[in-house]
């Protein structure tokens, strides 16, 4: 998201952006425009927002600056307008949401609207509650009927689960259900005195029954009807009740199974449960964990993510929702929970577990009970920690308004395979350390090469020192060589790797021992990369191996041989033009900078970013897009943009450039 330096960075240099999720323009020459409260209703609803006052739209689509007349008066009317109940139906507006700013003698009035709190959503305007809005991708967008209701229902206040529903009692619970709740309750915990109590007042202890706080009369929780009671009393009370898990092991088939409310004998969320429970631990069966059917062992960290997931969909859905449902969908190596209604808090902060909300306090405890889940706060960071340690990549958790969810990928069969295929290639594989073992397998998995940074920030279980005397020990067992770079920069690659083979069932390592044995001993006679780089020479009689290693790194970084004789130059250019760049530096300034720093060697938006002491994201938009579209960069991996180690590299044109304004030679 973009942030207040961003904003005056974008304004000091009179370089406006696109209108995007979280940036809107409006005219505003001499009042606050009237469409400016329907962007502040859009932006409270969704993540928050700038809107900028004095930007004129061309009828080219371009923006540019106008300014406004009278910038004090717009401020206090907005402050006004916005605490006024008629206007807008929460205020969220305080000192430091609005600035001014002076570009070329026009003020632009800047206001950032921050998001609404639960409680205050739907945001909406004129005292009406249909005149709600919500921000997508660059426009503000009135909420239709259907949407209106579903965050109506997602921004309740939580803990409905508690209420008891009247005219209701233990007869319409699945007793059955019960038991074997019982069950599970015993298994987890067999000291427990609930267990020799009867079904009246086991229901009453654990909240399934309840007294109505007006009337004390005795009947069904929420939560006690929707974990166990009898499918036709939920249907009475929801009408819209309904789960789904499917799967499919090819993408073209409908589904090989499907599992519904209709198919069990009670279609209540506990049955559910127990259901899909075996079903969904399979993706994660593999000769590292030890699983019994997602019951909680100390050693069954991949199984505890898997529950933690389950439980969390339906611990947190709306079932109050008339559009989405609670759904599980299983593929051949991803599994996804998908739940109706918006996550109540936000999406970093409940990774981070900083902050939790539970939408269903006491379908959560219920479940807690039985040793299902843990506290609250805490399900979402475990899951990602878990994933991040064991398959090398990240979870993908997004909420829209009706619905929430979960995507979990599994690289573990690739994982597997790279095992035995290193361990066939390799007969010291066997004898590594696991973190060398992890760090070796991570490269692998990554298309046979990776920096230091992505592999500290992947596996997580281990210790920074650790890793480094990991990869270090690898380079020195010949099992890794080494493209040259600063500590941090340096490439770490797969001995014997064939890019060209990336399907692994076509990849053949075809290292020997005396491979092995060869890079060792350069190593320790002499460990400059320059040696390794050429040392594919000497197995020139197997060209899909390390021989045609020097072909596929073309691209990358020139040798340190060759990049030694220019270096010293290039540097002190781009040196000379960092020191004369400032906040109103010239388009052209700062893009003569940047072909300079992609001129020797690819560089990645992180680190031109650092060096122009810029934003990135900023960079990224402004600059290195347009440098790309022009033609004077090119992507290192323009068939993957979104490649983890994308950078970027100095065109035919942009070095013609280069040499046309004599900043370099024509060499």
């Amino acid at each position: 998201m973009i942030d207040w330096d961003y904003i005056e960075e974008m304004i000091s240099q009179g370089k406006l952006h696109q209108e995007i999720l979280f940036l809107e323009y409006k005219k505003a020459k001499n009042a606050v425009p009237k469409d400016f409260w329907k962007s502040y209703s859009a932006f409270a609803n969704s993540k928050g927002g700038f809107i900028i006052l004095g930007i004129e739209e061309n009828e080219s689509k371009d923006f540019s600056i106008t300014g406004v007349k009278d910038y004090q008066k717009i401020i206090d009317d907005i402050f006004s307008q916005s605490r006024s109940r008629e206007k807008v139906s929460s205020p969220l507006l305080t000192s430091g949401n609005i600035r001014h700013f002076l570009y070329q003698g026009n003020v632009i009035v800047v206001v950032y609207i921050p998001t609404a709190q639960n409680v205050d959503r739907p945001v909406h305007l004129n005292q009406d509650i249909r005149q709600s809005y919500v921000r997508l991708h660059s426009g503000d967008h009135k909420l239709t009927d259907s949407e209106l209701r579903t965050m109506l229902s997602s921004y309740a206040p939580s803990k409905k689960d508690y209420l008891v529903l009247a005219n209701t009692s233990l007869a319409d619970i699945n007793l059955d259900t019960l038991n074997k709740y019982r069950n599970s309750l015993k298994a987890h915990n067999p000291d427990s005195e609930l267990l020799y109590i009867s079904d009246l007042e086991f229901a009453e202890k654990v909240g399934v029954l309840s007294r109505d706080a007006s009337t004390q009369t005795l009947g069904v929780t929420y939560a006690g009807l929707l974990l166990f009671g009898k499918e036709y009393r939920i249907k009475h009370y929801f009408p819209h009740f309904f789960f789904e898990y499917y799967e499919k092991m090819d993408e073209n088939s409908r589904y090989d199974l499907r599992i519904t409310d209709f198919d069990l004998s009670e279609g209540n969320l506990f049955e559910f449960y127990l259901k899909i429970a075996p079903l969904v631990t399979e993706l994660g069966k593999d000769s590292h964990f030890k699983l019994d059917n997602l019951t909680r062992t100390g050693e069954n960290e991949i199984t505890k993510a898997l529950r933690e997931a389950l439980v969390n969909a339906i611990a947190h859905a709306d079932y109050f929702n008339d559009v989405r449902y609670l759904k599980i969908i299983k593929l051949n190596n991803q599994i996804s929970f998908e739940n109706a209604g918006i996550m109540l808090v936000d999406i970093d902060q409940a990774i981070a577990g900083n902050r939790s909300e539970c939408r269903n306090s006491l379908i959560h405890n219920l479940l807690r009970r039985i040793g299902l889940c843990e506290r609250q706060g805490q399900g979402v960071k475990d899951i990602f920690i878990e994933w991040k340690n064991h398959y090398f990549n990240v979870p993908v958790l997004e909420s829209q308004i009706d619905h929430t969810k979960l995507i979990l990928t599994f690289h573990d069969e690739k994982i597997s395979k790279w095992q035995a295929l290193l361990s066939k290639n390799f007969k010291l594989f066997d004898k590594l350390n696991p973190c060398q073992k992890d760090c070796l397998l991570y490269i692998a998995v990554n298309q046979g090469r990776s920096k230091y940074k992505p592999i500290a920030e992947k596996i997580t279980h281990y210790s920074n020192r650790d890793i480094t005397l990991a990869l270090s020990a690898l380079v020195k067992k010949g099992f890794l060589f080494v493209i040259d770079g600063k500590r941090y920069e340096r490439e770490y690659c797969l001995t014997g790797y064939n890019k060209e083979k990336d399907d692994l069932s076509n990849q053949c390592l075809d290292v020997d021992d005396q491979q092995v044995k060869l890079r060792t001993k350069n190593n320790k006679t002499d460990n400059n990369t320059t040696e390794l780089s050429e040392k594919p020479t000497e197995l020139s009689e197997k060209p899909t191996e390390l021989s045609e290693k020097p072909t596929k790194l073309s691209e990358k970084p020139t040798k340190l041989s060759e990049k030694n004789k220019k270096i010293s130059k290039i540097d002190v250019t781009i040196d000379v033009l960092c020191k004369h760049l400032g906040k109103r530096s010239t388009l052209e300034q700062i893009n003569n900078v940047i072909l300079l720093l992609c001129l020797e060697q690819a560089s990645s938006a992180e680190v031109i970013a650092k060096r122009l002491k810029r934003n990135q994201d900023y960079l990224s938009k402004n600059y290195l897009k347009k440098l790309i579209e022009s033609n004077e960069l090119r992507f290192l991996y323009p068939e993957r943009l979104n490649h983890p180690e994308q950078a970027y590299c100095l065109t035919d044109k942009g070095r013609k450039l280069l040499i046309e304004k004599g900043i370099i030679d024509d060499k």
